[in-house]
Order: C-alpha cells, then structure tokens, then sequence
C-alpha cells in the first residue's frame, strides 16, 4: 500500500530511511543517538515546507533528511504498527488524509502545522550546550561514516562530497 504513487512522496522516503535508523541502532550498530540527532544538520539546510515534498519532481537527497525528521516526530511515542496500518489504509483504497488521520491520531493538516512548528526549534535548540554536545558527536558520528573511503571524489552526492570534504579537507 505504501509503495504507490499516491503515498506522499516523503512519507515513503522517510519510513524506509527511519526504519533502517530504527533497526541500525536496535541491533547496536551504532550508538544510541536519537535519529534526529543524525539527521538534524542537513535537515535545517532544506528549503521549502515538508508539504512541497508530497510529489517532487526528481530526488533532492538533502530532503530525504527532512523526511526522516518528519517521520521521527510523527512517530513519537508512537507504535511502530501505525506505519502499518497507515500503509494498509491506503493499499485498501482509503484516501491518505483519511489514512494518515486513522493510523496517527491526528490530520495531516495539523501534522504538517506542528511539523513546521517543530522545524522553527532547531536553530534555536542547537544553541543549547546540551543539544550543541549531542550535535557534536552526531557530527562525529557523521564524519566517521567517511573514515574508510580512500578520497571524497568516490562519493557522487554532492552534499555527501561536501561533507566528506568538511570531515577531511585533505582527503
């Protein structure tokens, strides 16, 4: 059900990208981070509200850091089982405003308004010096994922280039 074109085009993105944050840290790969905490740094650089994302033409891979956002929040305290219903919702012929509404408990409409909401925050919230410390370690966390690549130039997303280069400016 989630696979078709009528699913919004950051939901799907973000649940998969969600999901193997989910199962990454479940099995202990990597640290106990919250996912936002790796994804946040890109995310702010996204232009454009979470809606303009429904159906975009072409892949912009710094949104799909903003997808995995909206995911992480949507999901909050939530079971994982309501992506599942939302899926199944849609796969049985529901519309995916209704979908979404019976899965999560709340309208997309005002899942997008606290959504937005939520995205003011992270300016301010990385000023913190709890939130500036857990943005380190993500940012080394992040730059550790580079250490075995022999040069940025294998990397062909250009903001994958850009933060390799930003981790090891000699590489």
């Amino acid at each position: 059900g989630c696979t078709k074109d009528a699913v919004l085009k950051w939901f799907g993105e973000g649940m998969a990208e969600w999901l193997s944050y989910k199962a990454t840290i479940d099995a202990g790969q990597i640290p106990k981070l919250s996912i936002s905490q790796f994804n946040i740094r890109q995310a702010k650089q996204v232009v454009g509200s979470l809606q303009s994302f429904e159906s975009p033409e072409g892949i912009n891979l710094p949104a799909y850091f903003l997808y995995t956002m909206a995911i992480d929040y949507l999901m909050k305290d939530k079971p994982i089982k309501a992506l599942d219903n939302f899926c199944v919702n849609v796969g049985s012929g529901m519309s995916v405003s209704n979908a979404f509404e019976s899965a999560f408990g709340i309208s997309l409409a005002k899942f997008y308004e606290g959504f937005e909401a939520y995205r003011k925050t992270w300016s301010s919230e990385s000023a913190s010096g709890q939130n500036k410390a857990a943005e380190e370690q993500a940012t080394q966390e992040h730059c550790a994922s580079f250490a075995s690549v022999p040069s940025c130039s294998y990397i062909t997303d250009p903001q994958g280039y850009k933060d390799c280069k930003q981790c090891y400016p000699n590489k």
